[in-house]
């Protein structure tokens, strides 16, 4: 059964490839895969605060990041259009010597669309310039957890007792927008298969941090966000008529 599908695909694409070929469709593309990318966010503050609160410092390397998209090229112009999704996670954590476990978790998430100018510069190489214009949440997750920690009855004493705890949970989250200028290049391996490399930079604007209670947060440094430089690479799949 799998056969036959993968046998009707075929077809279909030989017939619009042929279709494509007697010029009943001009400089169309339509293709989606999978994208890989490195993001390095700002997050020199949040080190620092990471450091004064005993936990190892976040890589200023920047962070993998996993998602796809799809696009398709505009007929008879020199512009593309997509949608995408990506994001990031990375944690950091450290042993205190009296058994204390802190950690902290950062993640970023988001989805948008992407428009770019396509300027081919032979057959198979394509030069792309644009932007991403997307939405996401960027969020930490900060806690620390002694031995005791996951113990039942430990965790109702802890509530209803009014003394301090050495257990401690907190996530803070915002929603960014942001538009992030971006050059590329893109390879047509063969007839169905395209791989593409972006290097862009990120700029974001947000509404501010919350608590995951709800409640606004105040007095968070202006520099932890998620912008920074941005690189991705795709590997698609589609059909391709230059």
């Amino acid at each position: 059964m799998n056969f036959k599908k993968v046998l009707y695909v075929l077809v279909f694409s030989f017939c619009i490839s042929t279709f494509a070929n007697a010029q009943f469709i001009n400089k169309f593309s339509l293709f989606g895969g999978f994208m890989t990318g490195n993001y390095m966010p700002k997050i020199s503050e949040l080190n620092k605060q990471l450091v004064q609160a005993g936990l190892p410092e976040l890589p200023s390397s920047g962070y993998f990041a996993f998602g796809g998209g799809g696009y398709v090229d505009i007929p008879k112009t020199t512009f593309r259009i997509g949608g995408f999704g990506t994001g990031y996670s990375k944690s950091v954590s450290t042993i205190t010597p009296a058994n204390i476990t802190k950690k902290v978790d950062l993640e970023m998430g988001m989805g948008g669309i992407s428009f770019e100018y396509v300027k081919p510069l032979s057959k198979a190489i394509d030069l792309t310039i644009g932007t991403n214009i997307t939405t996401g949440v960027f969020s930490m997750n900060v806690f620390q957890f002694n031995s005791q920690f996951g113990s039942y009855t430990n965790f109702w004493n802890e509530i209803t007792n009014s003394s301090s705890s050495q257990n401690i949970s907190q996530k803070f989250n915002q929603r960014f927008y942001s538009a992030e200028p971006k050059i590329g290049l893109g390879a047509l391996l063969n007839d169905f298969l395209y791989v593409k490399a972006n290097v862009g930079y990120m700029f974001s604007a947000n509404g501010g941090w919350k608590a995951e209670n709800g409640v606004e947060m105040t007095d968070v440094p202006n520099d932890i966000k998620p912008d920074g430089l941005a690189i991705d690479l795709s590997l698609n799949v589609g059909l391709f008529f230059k």
